[in-house]
């Protein structure tokens, strides 16, 4: 007997589909924000002074600690940032190469003319480059007040948020 069937083309998985891939940078980049104002918020107890300032870098070090280790939760939290960068940026890289090779050495003969092509433009080339210099950015923040090894502007010491910042704002590259 001959199998007469017409060849299926090749099954993908649900997790490689283009949709799932958007869908993780979009629940990530959720994560990060939320994150960020967070983070935000924290850093608004600077302007308290140096007694609350110090106490909130405390607090959160403290937090649940009868349940979770001391400083448990920001290693819990620094974990989760993490995955969700590396799930954000392995999307971003898996969708480029999936762009380029489907467009391949063609390059789009119409050009369509008005401003919003212009701005979509502007916006589809700028993403990338804005997220490699906000992930530098966050390699320098994390150097310099979470693991102290870069240490422009002063003397920093674990334990002194609140002069850790002031000193790392004396220098105008450092807060430009």
């Amino acid at each position: 007997m001959v199998n007469t069937s017409v060849p299926s083309k090749k099954k993908r998985a649900a997790f490689s589909t283009t949709v799932f891939m958007k869908r993780l940078m979009a629940w990530s980049g959720l994560f990060f924000i939320v994150f960020v104002l967070f983070h935000a918020y924290g850093n608004t107890h600077y302007f308290e002074g140096e007694i609350a300032y110090d106490h909130y870098a405390y607090f959160l070090r403290e937090l649940l600690v009868p349940i979770v280790p001391h400083g448990g939760v920001l290693w819990i939290l620094r974990v989760l940032l993490l995955a969700c960068l590396a799930v954000h940026a392995g999307s971003a890289f898996h969708l480029w190469i999936r762009n380029r090779k489907a467009r391949g050495t063609d390059r789009y003969a119409v050009k369509k003319p008005g401003a919003e092509y212009f701005a979509s433009r502007y916006a589809m080339r700028t993403m990338r480059w804005g997220g490699v210099i906000l992930l530098l950015f966050v390699v320098w923040h994390i150097l310099q007040f979470t693991t102290l090894t870069l240490t422009p502007g002063g003397h920093y010491e674990h334990g002194r948020a609140y002069m850790n910042m002031w000193y790392g704002f004396q220098l105008w590259w450092v807060y430009l």
